[in-house]
């Protein structure tokens, strides 16, 4: 479905967006513009920085929620019922990831979805209208190793991604279907956020390197032109390590830091997810990444059916032996595995034996553990996260966390099958975000 006309000259319309990771949210400038070109008169917030006011809605004809992630769908829910009440003629809309993930979920409240910007419908991209986003001095910054921060601002280089991990809500929208962005879009936004005092570009691509080749034209590009400005991206380990010999020229263009979805090092539960990747493919990129002098963010799924709590323990370790406590976030400790609507999990008679309905407040299927214990633990660990999310978490708060962690599975009913034995080769952290990843 494409975004609709106004229903009349100078109709107001109001599109919101809750959360996209700390980073000004650049698909709602986007979806501005395009509403703006149909005719229609817009007004936008980004309630992840700003609360939210009934004055917002008065007097719309059509409200938009911009929907790329599971924290940002659940806080629209409760917005819903208030917007209605404000302007009960509204149209209401839902664009995003998440929003076609939920499509069914929307409609029961009401709300339709558009495939805009997905590339699946309306893929043009426009000009961003970023003028009426906040400014970019109130979104995560870039800290790098000797204390110096940087302003971030998000772009994108491709949308979808070529792989179909299971637990992976980007899967059922896009089935292994993704689209490069031309380079010049791309370095057309990067030229809007340097004039609003951008001195780093976070690349919000699921993948940056499912085309290794585009992905080349746009970092030499990007440094061609702008060469004070630093850039982040995102890549599975097995085209990391695939393409590790590509990490020195990412580096030479300014690449710090390297997001990476690791999952688990075990090896069950990693052939369970579908990563395509071992936990020795992990050694070898984070040596790669050391090597090249560039950060490696890795990323999680802590607590999954299979997890035990010897398993969490070696989890504790693996993440100590290479290096990684000051790289991880403390989030990345706690996160639980998430059974989407049309899930490939569901694909896993295991899972679909072990998962209740969906449940379209939690929007997920909810699991229990088999052991209740690995639940307990679950709870005490994201009490452990939740107290460290109170303050951005440098390299140093990490490795106390970690040490909490450890310090509180030891103490399980389980004892460790063998002494721990801390090790610390050179850190990898280059530099970090002030908003960790979660989705």
């Amino acid at each position: 479905m494409a975004l609709p006309p106004p229903p009349f000259a100078g109709a107001a319309a109001l599109v919101l967006s809750t959360y996209d990771l700390g980073r000004r949210p650049s698909a709602l400038a986007e979806l501005a513009a395009a509403l703006r070109a149909a005719g229609w008169r817009v007004r936008l917030a980004d309630l992840a920085v700003d609360p939210w006011d009934d004055a917002l809605a008065a007097g719309v004809e059509l409200v938009v929620w911009s929907l790329p992630m599971h924290t940002a769908t659940r806080l629209m829910a409760p917005l819903v019922p208030r917007v209605r009440a404000i302007a009960p003629g509204a149209r209401l809309m839902a664009v995003g990831l998440y929003a076609v993930l939920n499509r069914s979920v929307l409609a029961e409240a009401g709300v339709e979805v558009s495939d805009h910007g997905t590339g699946l419908g309306v893929a043009d991209r426009r000009e961003p209208g970023r003028d009426d986003l906040p400014s970019l001095d109130r979104y995560a910054r870039l800290v790098l190793a000797d204390g110096t921060e940087r302003l971030v601002g998000a772009t994108a280089a491709s949308v979808g991604c070529r792989h179909r991990c299971r637990h992976c809500p980007i899967v059922p929208v896009y089935g292994g279907r993704f689209r490069a962005v031309a380079v010049e879009r791309v370095l057309a936004d990067v030229q809007d956020l340097v004039e609003r005092g951008a001195g780093h570009v976070s690349f919000t691509d699921p993948d940056f390197l499912n085309g290794p080749a585009h992905a080349r034209r746009v970092v030499r590009a990007l440094h061609e032109r702008f060469p004070q400005v630093s850039f982040d991206l995102t890549a599975r380990i097995s085209h990391l390590r695939e393409h590790r010999h590509l990490l020195a020229e990412l580096r030479g263009a300014g690449c710090v830091l390297i997001t990476s979805a690791v999952e688990s090092f075990d090896p069950l539960t990693l052939q369970r997810l579908g990563k395509g990747h071992t936990a020795e493919d992990v050694e070898v990129v984070v040596a790669a990444c050391r090597d090249a002098g560039i950060g490696l963010e890795a990323t999680f799924v802590a607590f999954t059916p299979w997890t035990t709590v010897e398993s969490y323990r070696q989890f504790l370790d693996s993440v100590d032996a290479l290096g990684l406590v000051g790289s991880v976030a403390p989030v990345q400790y706690g996160v639980r595995l998430l059974v989407s609507a049309r899930s490939a999990l569901l694909e896993l008679p295991e899972i679909v034996s072990s998962v209740g309905a969906f449940d379209p407040d939690l929007l997920v299927h909810p699991w229990a553990h088999t052991d209740p214990y690995v639940d307990e633990l679950y709870r005490r660990v994201g009490e452990v996260v939740r107290e460290a999310a109170r303050t951005p978490a440098g390299p140093g708060e990490r490795r106390a966390v970690h040490t909490r962690l450890r310090a509180l599975v030891d103490g399980s009913p389980a004892p460790p099958a063998h002494p721990h034995v801390e090790k610390a080769p050179q850190p990898v952290t280059i530099a970090w975000l002030t908003e960790p990843w979660f989705c």
